[in-house]
């Protein structure tokens, strides 16, 4: 049996695609991550599941963003499966925003990915 991956809610402050304040909630369910990435940290690529209603559409785009709000890598969110895989081996270490940009342009989710 596998030992149960350790969930860390994220709430990002946005002004203007930048990232101005970040608040970190140790100990949340897994029922509260609205965005679930696992591994994190992570060295090669992450699987990325949701448990939100509001993304299930087949326009649900996955960004995600430096720490300067430059967008590096961008996926259609898969709704045929559990969860949808992006390969960030060919980043830079350090700190990305995950985000779940909705059909209308709204973002639903987001989640801090750490890559080592």
């Amino acid at each position: 049996m596998g030992v149960m991956p350790t969930i860390v809610c994220v709430k990002w402050i946005w002004t203007k695609e930048t990232l101005s304040e970040v608040v970190r909630v140790q100990g949340c369910r897994r029922s509260d991550a609205g965005l679930q990435v696992i591994p994190n940290p992570t060295k090669g690529s992450i699987r990325v599941s949701t448990n939100s209603d509001a993304v299930m559409h087949a326009a649900t785009l996955l960004e995600l963003r430096d720490i300067t709000g430059r967008v590096v890598l961008v996926k259609q969110l898969a709704l045929e499966t559990p969860y949808t895989e992006l390969e960030m081996a060919f980043l830079s270490e350090g700190t990305y925003m995950l985000s779940l940009r909705l059909p209308d342009g709204r973002i639903a989710e987001r989640a801090q990915v750490i890559k080592q």
